[in-house]
């Protein structure tokens, strides 16, 4: 089992700097070049979404085994979001874009809502 994670700020720059991180990672997990770059697509929107949430602090982890990747990215809210800051509540068609890309480019993915924060996950069978 290979393991991976990062912990980021949300800010704006968290989707651009978990996308250069995961790249060097996902050279030791085996799977084709088009999954590898579903994985980093799907991690990008995951974490973006967080940030559009007003999350303060975003932790994405990767576990890959036996041809199974899984990825998860919890934030953490300082405080429930507002409606003028969050985009889903301001946006529902951006956000269902969202959930379409992520549902067509994983076998698998959910997503749990708490007053402070959300933990959401996606498999991707490699």
């Amino acid at each position: 089992m290979r393991s991976w994670r990062l912990d980021l700020d949300g800010d704006a720059h968290a989707a651009r700097l978990a996308r250069h991180s995961i790249r060097g990672w996902l050279d030791l997990v085996d799977c084709d070049e088009d999954t590898k770059i579903d994985i980093t697509l799907v991690a990008s929107e995951l974490v973006s979404d967080t940030v559009s949430d007003e999350a303060a602090r975003v932790s994405i982890r990767m576990l890959f085994d036996d041809g199974r990747l899984r990825i998860d990215v919890h934030a953490e809210r300082d405080q429930p979001p507002t409606a003028t800051g969050s985009l889903k509540l301001q946006d529902s068609a951006c956000n269902s874009l969202t959930d379409r890309v992520i549902s067509a480019a994983t076998d698998s993915w959910g997503r749990t809502e708490m007053p402070h924060g959300t933990h959401t996950w996606a498999e991707i069978l490699c």
